[in-house]
């Protein structure tokens, strides 16, 4: 009796803290009519049951590989499960857009949620609705849209709604983002810097002058001056010219807010007895990854071949290459045999050993073997823009499923894109310039064709504060790539067109350097 009484207290409280997930009732109100939805909650964001959302609004959705399907006119969205890539189809055009959510959406009462806050704007867009959600009472409104009136040229300033409405500052180790909230769609908007003032100009949009120039302002933000004329609005920011290095705007997915990003100088010049530049950027280590390892062995070929190890021993190939040529130069690896690495400590090692740049080696395969999949190509750190490169980020990924805490990935994915790519676009010019002189110096390998330079989402290349890329061999998929990579001399020359790029970047390295 005491084993059946603890597994009912144990099955009792599983099915309480499962019910618990669920944070309550929401209410949808469409075409004069109203329903009701569950709602989960995780980490204070409300999800959605993406299909039963789409029946309130008379829209058909189908389910195909964990993926929602939500048609739409002349577009249709693609949500997926566990990935914060939605991807926009337009039928009228042959390419794709593909955007990244804040926060995953995930699998719960057997059915696909959504993030509601993030994901509206998208739905919203295909469907050709005007979706509004009342995060207070809970209620989702969805209308017909309805073309919106143009404002008259007499009309007087004081008079125009408001639609930059507030302003928000945060610090940053590499710059300074500003956001403002924006509660309705402006116009073109253009940006310039100079003596010291940062000129951002905003068509068909009016600012509240008052709460805007009352915020109090950091970082690189010294004062700010808001103007408002018939047509648009401009802010002039006043910023610290000495530190200051670039500005950006970002456009936030989830509204029609704006982010600008002020950018601190990279590369800094230390004055010194001999003014040289500072040491602390000075090209003297390089890190290699190997990719998976162990227990995970990575994509197999058609002849067995484990890319983990063709992994391997070209980035000890290449390490030799740089020791033998490049003596002043620091290499790091972040496996030197057959053992298995988290993706976060890869990122961490070439952190702590100071890289000046991190190079991910991988191989790359399709489902189907053999196939005619074939070449290399090389990815940078950004939202993947088509749905390939998704895939190949998602198969890369997946080793996170090897390791104990996968807790990690999740806070990690759920950041805000914004501030990731801002922490990389600082390195960024330098991991394309990379890319750019190592696809080159590849192309001249007659036994591997180029597929391009291209970007995706990989963790293993989010963690490392450095310009960094990751290499895709060539398809284990694919008979011919697989036997040129199951070679020595496949792998010794690989290994040599890399190293050849690496010397190219180091020259254009220390160039920049030295001009900053």
């Amino acid at each position: 009796m005491k084993i059946y009484f603890k597994l009912f207290i144990i099955f009792s409280i599983f099915f309480l803290c499962d019910s618990s997930a669920q944070d309550s009732k929401i209410a949808v109100k469409f075409n004069k009519h109203e329903y009701s939805l569950n709602t989960y909650n995780k980490n204070n964001v409300l999800y959605i049951p993406l299909k039963k959302f789409m029946e309130c609004l008379s829209i058909q959705t189908y389910v195909e590989d964990n993926k929602v399907f939500v048609p739409g006119r002349n577009k249709k969205a693609v949500f997926s499960l566990n990935n914060p890539f939605v991807i926009i189809l337009d039928q009228n055009k042959d390419d794709s857009l593909v955007y990244q959510l804040p926060t995953l959406p995930v699998a719960y009462e057997k059915a696909l949620y959504i993030p509601i806050e993030y994901s509206l704007p998208y739905i919203e867009n295909i469907l050709g609705l005007k979706i509004s959600f009342n995060k207070k009472i809970k209620v989702i409104t969805a209308s017909e849209k309805k073309e919106d009136v143009p404002l008259k040229s007499t009309t007087s300033v004081k008079n125009k709604e408001l639609s930059i409405t507030d302003i928000e500052y945060d610090v940053k180790l590499n710059g300074t983002l500003i956001r403002l909230s924006i509660n309705k769609k402006v116009g073109t908007y253009k940006s310039s810097y100079k003596n010291g003032t940062f000129t951002f100009q905003i068509k068909d949009a009016f600012a509240d002058k008052k709460a805007l120039e009352r915020k109090p302002v950091c970082g690189l933000v010294k004062k700010i001056k808001v103007e408002n004329t018939d047509d648009q609005c401009t802010l002039k920011f006043q910023i610290d010219s000495v530190n200051y290095s670039k500005g950006e705007i970002i456009e936030e997915p989830e509204s029609f807010n704006l982010v600008i990003t002020l950018h601190n100088k990279k590369f800094a010049k230390k004055t010194t007895k001999n003014n040289t530049k500072k040491d602390k950027w000075i090209f003297d280590t390089i890190v290699l990854d190997a990719g998976h390892g162990g227990k995970d062995t990575g994509a197999i070929g058609t002849n067995r071949t484990k890319e983990k190890d063709v992994n391997l021993d070209v980035v000890l190939k290449l390490g030799k290459i740089i020791k033998e040529n490049m003596p002043e130069i620091k290499v790091v690896y972040t496996r030197s045999n057959d053992t298995f690495v988290e993706l976060y400590k890869r990122g961490k090692i070439a952190n702590e050993k100071g890289g000046k740049l991190f190079i991910s080696v991988h191989c790359n395969s399709t489902p189907e073997k053999p196939s005619n999949a074939e070449g290399f190509e090389i990815y940078l750190l950004r939202p993947g823009r088509t749905q390939e490169a998704i895939k190949i980020a998602e198969r890369e990924n997946s080793v996170i499923k090897l390791e104990t805490d996968q807790q990690r990935y999740q806070k990690l994915t759920d950041e805000n894109f914004i501030l990731v790519s801002m922490a990389h676009s600082a390195y960024m010019k330098y991991s394309e310039k990379f890319s750019e002189l190592t696809d080159k110096r590849m192309s001249t390998d007659k036994q591997l064709s180029s597929r391009g330079v291209k970007q995706a989402g990989f963790l293993v290349l989010v963690g490392a504060s450095m310009p960094s890329v990751l290499v895709e061999l060539g398809f284990l998929s694919n008979k011919r790539d697989e036997t040129y990579l199951s070679s020595k001399t496949g792998r010794q020359k690989i290994a040599e067109s890399i190293f050849k790029g690496i010397q190219d970047f180091k020259q254009f390295y220390d160039q920049q350097i030295e001009s900053e």
